[in-house]
This record gives C-alpha cells, structure tokens and sequence, in this order.
C-alpha cells in the first residue's frame, strides 16, 4: 500500500465533501443529469465556479458591493423586526436579529447563486458535446437534423446547437417528441 493511501482517501474525502457541497445548487436541476458521465460533470461545475470568482479589481469590488448589501438588507429588515414587533427580551433580541440577518443573508446568496446556475450548466453541456436548448433546457438529442428551432419553446437554435443537432448523437436517447402516428411497437 504505501505513503499512497492516505493521500487517495483524503482525494476520496475531498471529493466527496465538494459533491456534498455543491448538491444544494444543482439539486432539481435537469441539466445536472443530462452530462455524459461524473468526469464532465465535475469538470462543468468547476468552471462554472471559477467564473463566479472575481478576476479584476473592479470585479472585487463590485463583488464586495454585492456582499454588503446581500448582507445590509436582511440585517436593516431583522433589526426592524426586532426593535418593533419582537416583545423586549434583552441579549435575546440582539441574538435573534443576528440570526435572522444570517438566515436571510444565506438565503439570498444561495439564490443569486441558484439563479444563474441552469444556463450555465447548459453552456457547459453544449461544450461536452450534448445538444440542449440554451433558454428552456430541453434536451435535442434524437431530433431530425433539419430541425432549426426549439420544439419545447421555439427559440432558434443558434449556430454550435444547429451543429450539435446536425451531427446527431448516435447514443442519445430519444426526444421528447409525440410519437408517430403508428404509436409506440408494442
């Protein structure tokens, strides 16, 4: 076994602790699903976190900004609450807007953050090769190559989804489509 043990279970751990991680933001979303196996998938929510993170100075600051008010706003609403609807409790009411201005501020980085998340896991899916309407998600694998728009909403597809769709996918499963007027092969 050697000195390589400890170093893979601790790689093992790490990962481990990244999936469990990032579950609460991809949890739900059907393009977290739709990657071709864990490799791309860790590889696409990589990348989407290295391009939440600033890279110039104007990008900290605003990155900053975004963080004080994310945390002024529940702060200023819990401080509200406490002073005139929470009955006069002492150290508990301070300890109670503190909590409050925590909760809130998780909250609503956590959406900011679950927000923005769908589109970009589905720029990193046309990137791995797989065919997905980048404004509803739909999945475009199995479509007839002549086809030029969403069928889920009607967007154009544009030129490297037009190509995805060209080039077809040998092992896609089928769309979503009606079936033909035969019906299903029973």
């Amino acid at each position: 076994m050697g000195s390589s043990g400890p170093a893979t279970l601790n790689c093992v751990k790490a990962e481990r602790f990244n999936a469990i991680a990032r579950r609460p933001y991809t949890k739900g979303l059907p393009e977290w699903e739709m990657f071709p196996d864990e490799e791309s998938r860790r590889k696409a929510i990589e990348f989407v976190e290295r391009g939440m993170t600033p890279r110039s100075i104007k990008g900290v600051f605003q990155f900053l900004l975004a963080v004080a008010i994310f945390l002024v706003v529940p702060l200023v609403v819990s401080m509200l609450i406490a002073a005139h609807l929470l009955p006069p409790m002492g150290k508990w009411n301070e300890r109670i807007m503190w909590g409050m201005a925590l909760t809130g501020y998780t909250v609503i980085v956590f959406l900011a953050i679950r927000r923005d998340m769908p589109k970009a896991l589905r720029r990193q899916l046309l990137e791995c090769g797989v065919p997905v309407c980048i404004r509803c998600g739909y999945d475009l694998r199995g479509l007839p190559s002549d086809r030029t728009h969403c069928p889920e909403c009607g967007r154009a597809f544009d030129e490297q989804v037009a190509r995805l769709v060209r080039e077809g996918d040998a092992g896609a499963p089928p769309s979503n489509e009606t079936p033909t007027a035969g019906g299903p092969a029973r």
